[in-house]
C-alpha cells in the first residue's frame, strides 16, 4: 500500500511539473486580418477574430452590468452628485504608484524569459508615386529594423525572415506578418505571485502610513483645541 501510495505521488508531480514545463504560445497573424490564438500544448483557442456570437454576448453582458451600476447608483442615494475631492485625488495617485511599483520589476524580469520564434515580416510598399514611395520604404524600413533591435533588448527573438520591397505600380502597401509568443507557465505563475505579493506589501505599508498621519493629525488638532481652551481661560481670569 505504501509503495502503490508513493507511485501515485510521483505520477501526480511528475505531471505538475510537466504541466509548468509547458510553454503558454501565442502565434500572431496580420495581413488583411489580424488573428491571434492561445494554447499550451495541443490546446489551442482564438482569441480574435471574435465570432460574431461571441461579439453579441459581450456586448449584452456589458449592458447588463451598466444597468445594474446605474440602479446601485440610484438606488443609494439618487440626488447625489459625483464630487471628487483632494484626498481622493492623492489616495488613486498613490494607488496607481504601489501598482508600477509592484508591477514593473516582475514584469520586467517576465520579458527577459519572453521569446519571439518564428518572426516573419513580408512588406511590398507601394505609393502614388515613385517618390512617395521611396520616402515609405525608408520610414517603414527604420521602423521595422529599430523595433526589432529595441525588442531584442527586451526579449529574445527569433526571426525568419524580414522583406521590405517596392513595387512602383501599386497604389498601395500589403503585409504579412507572423509571429510565436512564446513563455513558460512556471514563468507567468512565478511572476504573478511576485506581482501579487509586492502589492500586498505596498498596500498594507500605504494603509500604515495613513493611519499614522491620521493619529498624528488628530494629535494636533486635539492639541490645538486644548491651548484655545486654555487662551480663553486666561482671558476670563483676567477680566
Amino acid at each position: 500500500d505504501g509503495m502503490v501510495g508513493w507511485i501515485i505521488f510521483g505520477s501526480i508531480l511528475l505531471l505538475f511539473c510537466i504541466l509548468l514545463s509547458l510553454s503558454i504560445t501565442f502565434r500572431v497573424q496580420y495581413d488583411d486580418d489580424l488573428t491571434i490564438t492561445v494554447g499550451v500544448g495541443k490546446f489551442r483557442y482564438t482569441l480574435l477574430p471574435v465570432s460574431d456570437e461571441e461579439e453579441e454576448d459581450v456586448k449584452k453582458g456589458s449592458k447588463a452590468v451598466k444597468k445594474g451600476i446605474k440602479k446601485e447608483q440610484k438606488k443609494a442615494n439618487p440626488k447625489a452628485e459625483k464630487k471628487i475631492e483632494k484626498g481622493d485625488i492623492k489616495e488613486t495617485v498613490f494607488l496607481v504608484l504601489d501598482i508600477i511599483k509592484s508591477v514593473w520589476p516582475p514584469f520586467k524580469d517576465l520579458m527577459k524569459r519572453v521569446r519571439i520564434t518564428a518572426l516573419s515580416i513580408d512588406i511590398t510598399v507601394g505609393g502614388e508615386d515613385a517618390a512617395e514611395t521611396a520616402v515609405l520604404y525608408g520610414k517603414i524600413s527604420a521602423f521595422v529594423y529599430g523595433g526589432l533591435a529595441a525588442l531584442r533588448n527586451l526579449m529574445t527573438v527569433k526571426v525568419n525572415r524580414v522583406t521590405i520591397t517596392c513595387n512602383f505600380l501599386q497604389d498601395h502597401t500589403d503585409q504579412t506578418v507572423f509571429f510565436k509568443v512564446k513563455i513558460r507557465v512556471l514563468s507567468a505563475i512565478w511572476a504573478g505571485l511576485r506581482m501579487g505579493w509586492g502589492l500586498l506589501v505596498n498596500t498594507f505599508r500605504r494603509a500604515r502610513e495613513n493611519a499614522a498621519n491620521k493619529k498624528e493629525d488628530l494629535h494636533r488638532g486635539s492639541g490645538g483645541v486644548s491651548q484655545k481652551r486654555e487662551t480663553a481661560a486666561g482671558d476670563n481670569r483676567r477680566n
